[in-house]
C-alpha cells in the first residue's frame, strides 16, 4: 500500500482519501489506521511517517493495486 499526501496518478490501482485517526509504533513499522471507507491500516516506516507528516489529523490518499488486497473481517461472521 502507498500513503501519499496527493491524490495518486495511475491506474489499476483502488485509491481512498482519508484522515489519519492513529499512528503508533509496530515493530519497526509506524501503523496509521486510517479514518476511510472502509476503515483501513496502513503500515510504513518511521522515515516515511516523519518524512510526510503522518500524524492523527492528517489528511492521506491510500492506494495499492487490487491484485495486493487481502480483507480481514472483524468478526466470525465477517470471513
Amino acid at each position: 500500500m502507498t500513503v501519499s499526501l496527493r491524490r495518486p496518478e495511475g491506474s489499476a490501482r483502488l485509491q481512498w482519501q482519508g484522515q489519519v485517526a492513529s499512528a503508533q509504533q509496530h515493530g519497526d513499522a509506524a501503523r496509521l489506521l486510517v479514518s476511510s471507507e472502509p476503515p483501513l491500516l496502513a503500515d510504513v516506516t518511521p522515515q516515511a511517517a516523519a518524512e510526510l507528516g503522518l500524524a492523527p489529523g492528517r489528511e492521506v490518499w491510500l492506494s495499492v493495486k487490487a491484485t495486493a488486497v487481502s480483507r480481514y473481517g472483524t468478526t466470525a461472521d465477517d470471513r
